[in-house]
């Protein structure tokens, strides 16, 4: 099942690092490692609130509105063998079809494909362990949200500690 997946995911993803942020700035070991929990952290978000009509099989992540590095995204396709894994720019969000329909408003560039996208900010460093990031994701005109999240740094790993909702449609 896809969202037993994504809970290994979240895991694994949390234990990627082992380096100790900075307040200003990160390693690149570091960064890697919350790349990939943030990622998780949206797809899993993402997951859990679009509308089972869309048949979500597919999933086009951007990091600040950017396709993220190939390793975050290897790393998430070897997690749900259901689920396609695309950067955001092979992705296309039609917003001129009827929002009435309940399917998905995004495909993967020529295959059509539906799906979701996700968004994730980059995190911000409140303290040695402490970060905050955005997510978000859309379906369609009627299936969209934004959370608010805290990841905290325990035992040489990055966690998940709250993700408050901040939107939903």
């Amino acid at each position: 099942m896809i969202l037993r997946g994504m809970t290994a995911l979240l895991l694994l993803a949390s234990g990627a690092c082992s380096a100790t942020p900075r307040a200003r700035s990160a390693s690149a070991s570091e960064t890697v490692a919350l790349d990939s929990l943030i990622v998780a952290t949206a797809i899993e978000r993402g997951l859990r609130t679009a509308h089972p009509r869309g048949d979500v099989r597919l999933v086009c992540v951007s990091i600040a509105h950017n396709d993220p590095p190939s390793h975050v995204l290897r790393g998430v396709q070897l997690y749900g063998d259901d689920l396609v894994v695309r950067p955001g720019s092979a992705c296309f969000v039609d917003t001129t079809s009827n929002p009435r329909t309940g399917r998905s408003l995004v495909t993967e560039r020529g295959s059509l494909l539906r799906g979701i996208a996700v968004n994730a900010s980059r995190p911000v460093f409140e303290s040695d362990t402490s970060a905050t990031f955005a997510v978000t994701y859309y379906q369609h005109f009627l299936s969209a949200g934004d959370w608010s999240c805290t990841a905290r740094r325990r035992n040489k790993r990055w966690v998940v500690h709250v993700c408050d909702l901040t939107r939903i449609s």
